[in-house]
């Protein structure tokens, strides 16, 4: 049952994810992070698989400038690199790029891809399977206010949610073409 079904007056237009859901969603979530953080084996240790480390999520955006300027403005990102659409772009290989594009960069060096698209309307099925990408803020009402200041849109507003020993304020907003973005704060 949605928030507002509950007679929740905050709760955004469209919200159909429970608190019940979102806490189960989360607690598992939260149990594979601090899992490893307390020092048990991490599952690729437990599975023999290689271990990896997540290096970036890459987007496709109607608008190159629109979506760099909403991450810059709304969560501190700052321009790692940019290209344009044919231009050779070198990390250790040298490489034609097919579409304009840029990375943009946060405060520990982890980094967002974008790819403008000048026709959108084969974006959604390549992005269908990815629900949102979470981005770990020191005060989720506050990251939250200054996404909806910088252009977002509200999927779901701040709550904390407990689970067990899990404890972190969550949000839910959509970026310029739509994308969910989870914003956390774990205890």
């Amino acid at each position: 049952m949605s928030r507002k079904a509950q007679g929740d007056t905050n709760a955004p237009a469209g919200d159909s994810l429970s608190r019940r859901t979102f806490v189960a969603t989360g607690a598992a979530i939260g149990a594979a992070a601090t899992g490893v953080a307390s020092g048990s084996q991490p599952a690729s240790a437990q599975t023999g698989g290689v271990r990896a480390k997540l290096n970036h999520p890459a987007i496709f955006v109607a608008d190159l400038d629109r979506s760099l300027a909403f991450y810059q403005q709304a969560f501190g990102f700052e321009l790692a690199v940019r290209w344009t659409e044919g231009e050779r772009v070198a990390n250790g290989v040298t490489s034609p790029m097919t579409l304009p594009g840029a990375h943009l960069i946060d405060r520990d060096g982890d980094r967002i891809e974008f790819w403008q698209l000048s026709d959108m309307s084969g974006s959604v099925h390549s992005q269908n399977p990815i629900n949102h990408f979470g981005l770990e803020v020191e005060d989720v009402p506050a990251a939250y206010a200054a996404a909806l200041a910088a252009g977002g849109t509200s999927d779901l507003e701040p709550g904390t949610v407990t689970s067990g020993d899990l404890k972190v304020d969550t949000a839910f907003v959509r970026g310029p073409d739509d994308e969910r973005i989870e914003l956390l704060k774990f205890y």
